[in-house]
């Protein structure tokens, strides 16, 4: 707190903080998983957020763009190339894959730099004695040369929603509305889960899903009455409700299109990205 009181950025401060000597010497001070540059930029957040005041930060550039505009400013590819090949060979690996991150986000193809890049980061992980450094030093180093691993899990419900409260399963498709598609658009919904005893009320609206527990309070597109993992299904994975929901107590009121409106909304999370490339 001094340190960001006299005028120290985040980075600024994880550079330059150090634990005192006597304490550098004992076994459990040793960064083997947290970090005093971690913490110490995690302190700086939690005071003062994202931004640290600089202008030029208040609106990055995404990193494609950015990466095209450093690379044609440091005289091209074969240029950048030449300055990290020598920053490597004098064992600047930091530096070297600065450089070779700008031009991998420049150009997705460009073999040569993601080569480098993943020895620079070997080099790195190698030399990190922190295991989540390390970790996603190597991590990086496994993307740019295999690319992204395929996905664990496409599409469907996910398991862990069944363990989730009917709120907490509500956040997750509001997380899931896609703002251009829901754009206009305005859809209200009350949904009844008998076999919990649950009711609530949802609306579409400006491009956000909110819910509450509880009857509507006014009139709505449809109130939905059927099982919470019918519901699911549905919205989630387009599955047809099953044939025998009218024994378990389910019904429809109003518009039965509207739980098809609202599916059509929702955007399944990508299980896998790039991360290191564009």
């Amino acid at each position: 707190m001094r340190l960001l009181n006299s005028g120290l950025t985040g980075d600024a401060i994880a550079a330059r903080l150090n634990l005192p000597a006597e304490l550098q010497q004992e076994w459990y001070t040793q960064p083997f998983y947290g970090s005093l540059s971690f913490n110490s930029r995690a302190v700086y957040q939690y005071y003062m957020g994202w931004y640290d005041a600089n202008p030029v930060h208040l609106a990055p550039m995404v990193p494609e763009e950015a990466g095209r505009k450093y690379v044609a400013a440091m005289g091209g590819a074969a240029h950048v190339l030449d300055l990290a090949n020598a920053a490597f060979q004098a064992g600047d690996y930091a530096w070297a894959a600065e450089l070779l991150n700008r031009e991998v986000f420049a150009d997705a193809q460009d073999v040569e730099a993601q080569s480098l890049l993943a020895r620079c980061y070997d080099q790195l992980g190698w030399a990190s004695e922190n295991a989540v450094w390390r970790n996603n030093y190597l991590t990086g180093a496994k993307e740019l040369r295999d690319g992204v691993p395929p996905a664990l899990q496409q599409g469907g419900v996910p398991p862990l929603l069944d363990s989730l409260s009917t709120s907490d399963v509500f956040d997750v498709l509001a997380t899931r509305l896609d703002d251009q598609k829901a754009s206009g658009i305005v859809l209200k919904l009350e949904v009844i889960f008998p076999e919990r005893g649950e009711r609530t009320y949802v609306t579409v609206q400006n491009s956000v899903l909110i819910h509450r527990p509880g009857d509507a309070p006014g009139p709505v597109d449809a109130t939905l009455t059927l099982s919470r993992a019918n519901f699911l299904g549905r919205v989630l994975d387009g599955r047809p409700l099953p044939p025998n929901t009218a024994s378990e107590g389910a019904s429809t009121m109003g518009d039965m299109t509207v739980l098809d409106q609202l599916a059509g909304l929702l955007e399944a999370p990508k299980a896998n990205f790039a991360i290191v490339s564009p």
